[in-house]
């Protein structure tokens, strides 16, 4: 699910690249929910992972929108630099704004109060956490688009 290119490599392919992925999640009522690739469970197959001795910085934008016609809105917008060493437990993640705390949101349409989006670092699968959290009563679909420049060696 994700789409990558270069101009060339430093030693080998991937080493200097971009990349774009889209991963997205629908959750219920006040939840946590991980953002993924295939809407399920997080893992090393369906997120934005880094290989070891990595850094990338990355534009993260999420929508969300609670179901039905006229559900609420809301928008986010994030910077982070997430880097890995040299095992998934060491990855970290630099994000502004908020420094990896919850944020509510950006932009908001309706009623859209206790949504938040946190930006983090999953150490378990040493990749990039995006997580969505909503209101108790509701259902919203989840979705973001991060955007890469990526650097490993």
């Amino acid at each position: 699910g994700k789409s990558v290119w270069a101009s060339g490599r430093f030693a080998a392919n991937g080493d200097a690249q971009a990349g774009e992925m889209v991963l997205r999640r629908q959750a219920a009522d006040a939840t946590p929910a991980a953002l993924t690739a295939d809407g399920g469970a997080p893992g090393v197959a369906n997120q934005v992972v880094l290989p070891n001795n990595s850094a990338f910085a990355c534009r993260v934008l999420v929508v969300a929108k609670e179901t039905g016609g006229a559900g609420a809105k809301a928008a986010w917008e994030f910077v982070a630099l997430p880097r890995r060493n040299t095992s998934p437990s060491e990855t970290f993640v630099t994000v502004s704004p908020g420094g990896g705390a919850a944020q509510a949101p950006l932009l908001a349409a309706g009623n859209t109060a206790g949504w938040t989006v946190t930006v983090g670092a999953d150490t378990a699968n040493g990749a990039l956490s995006v997580i969505g959290t909503g209101a108790a009563g509701a259902t919203i679909k989840w979705v973001a688009r991060i955007f890469s420049t990526e650097v490993v060696g």
